[in-house]
């Protein structure tokens, strides 16, 4: 079974600050797990094993910070946001699986152009304008020749839903 020690006998392990480890941790560069209250606790062999790979890395700023070195003064030193290998071909194939993921979707007809999406939307909303637009143009003179409002009610509310209808059952063409 691993031996896993809290994160200050880590540090006394180390021959470091405590807080150097937790900048290890929060990196995400030693690995930890949580024990039965959600204590924090790391694998000693694993975390030594992740401190000698990525050596150089944050953990030397970190040491840098705590004996108040500026770290602009080593040139040797790799700079804190430098990845492993490992990790950068992580992220890579992440973000490769992502774009695969979408090309798929947009193959099966899933997934759309949000440029199209806006097109279509612009023009079913100028051809649903158009048909209610239509609409005097079609009773204009059946309504001049009416006296009785509520007959010229009726007829204008007949059209419009007839003009509504229309882009209802599908014979909208874009």
């Amino acid at each position: 079974m691993a031996k896993l020690v809290s994160l200050s006998e880590y540090a006394r392990i180390r021959g470091v600050n405590k807080n150097v480890i937790f900048k290890g941790l929060n990196s995400g560069i030693i690995p930890y797990v949580l024990d039965e209250k959600g204590n924090r606790k790391i694998d000693v062999d694993i975390a030594n094993k992740a401190w000698e790979e990525n050596k150089g890395v944050d953990i030397q700023v970190a040491l840098r910070e705590e004996a108040n070195e500026d770290p602009s003064t080593d040139t040797k030193t790799v700079p804190t946001t430098a990845a492993t290998y490992a990790q950068s071909r992580s992220i890579r194939e992440a973000y490769t699986a992502r774009l695969s993921k979408l090309s798929y979707e947009e193959k099966l007809g899933k997934l759309i152009s949000a440029e199209k999406v806006k097109i279509t939307a612009f023009n079913t909303a100028r051809i649903v304008r158009e048909n209610i637009l239509n609409v005097p143009n079609k009773i204009a003179y059946q309504l001049a020749a009416e006296t009785d409002p509520n007959k010229i009610n009726f007829m204008l509310t007949e059209a419009l839903i007839e003009a509504l209808e229309e882009l209802a059952v599908g014979k909208l063409k874009l």
